[in-house]
């Protein structure tokens, strides 16, 4: 076998690793938004968990985050701002413009989802034996130094 026929080998068989982990993380995902959210649409959840990490945030700056446009951002924004998840703060720099910050209530519904989400997932965990579970420990390891491996380019 020549040394070209190796790395296409090799290299078909990173490709199909990555598709599989491509479809697990997908499933995943999948199932884990089809679980209790609060009521709120995938659109609602997005930008709520948004104006959590990044904010407080201007609305045509939420808009440029969430890749959506003014208008959409801002119905979104007063569906959220209605049930008391979002509230509108006064800029500091100016006092004209306002921001968006989440609010104690979306905080602690965020919370919530992420416990039912970990939850489900601990349980599924919880019915591997012990050396399966410390497999699935040793993936996620690799999984985070993946991720935090800088991007190439």
């Amino acid at each position: 076998m020549m040394l070209s026929e190796t790395l296409d080998d090799a290299e078909a068989a990173e490709i199909a690793i990555a598709t599989r982990l491509r479809l697990a993380v997908g499933r995943l995902h999948r199932r884990l938004s089809r679980r209790a959210v609060g009521g709120l649409t995938p659109s609602q959840l997005s930008v709520l968990v948004t104006v959590e990490q990044h904010g407080p945030l201007r609305l045509g700056e939420l808009a440029s985050r969430e890749v959506i446009t003014p208008p959409t951002v801002t119905r979104l924004v007063a569906s959220l701002h209605e049930r008391d998840l979002v509230k509108r703060v006064i800029a500091p720099e100016d006092g004209r413009a306002a921001l968006i910050e989440v609010a104690d209530e979306g905080r602690a519904l965020l919370d919530g989802i992420r416990r039912e989400r970990t939850a489900f997932i601990a349980q599924r965990i919880a019915r591997l034996d012990p050396e399966s579970r410390a497999e699935v420990a040793g993936a996620v390891a690799l999984l985070e130094r993946l991720l935090d491996t800088p991007e190439e380019g």
